[in-house]
């Protein structure tokens, strides 16, 4: 009896819930950011930031869909994927650096 409750606990300690399926992870995924689902926000970020140039219409219409949803989610949606890559999509915009006009002062 003992053996089985310990193969039951044992079990269930490595299982994860199952997130349900994102669009705005997909649209990440399917940009070029591969998967996401253990990825944090800071390597989700970095990987924006890398990628500002050439993902930036991508990472920016994230953000769109980020904004539109996030007053609808609970508090513990940020430690989902879909919450990490709307905390790396709200800050890429802002770090990226500004263009210069060249004009000298």
């Amino acid at each position: 009896m003992a053996v089985s409750v310990l193969v039951l606990v044992g079990g269930f300690a490595g299982c994860k819930k199952a997130e349900t399926p994102s669009p705005i992870v997909k649209k990440l995924e399917d940009a070029g950011a591969g998967d996401l689902s253990n990825a944090s926000s800071d390597d989700i970020a970095r990987w924006m930031s890398h990628h500002w140039d050439d993902r930036k219409e991508v990472i920016l219409e994230v953000k769109r869909d980020c904004l539109a949803i996030r007053d609808s989610k609970s508090a513990d949606w940020q430690e989902t994927t879909e919450g990490r890559v709307c905390k790396a999509a709200y800050g890429a915009s802002v770090r990226v650096p500004l263009q210069s006009d060249d004009k000298k002062f």
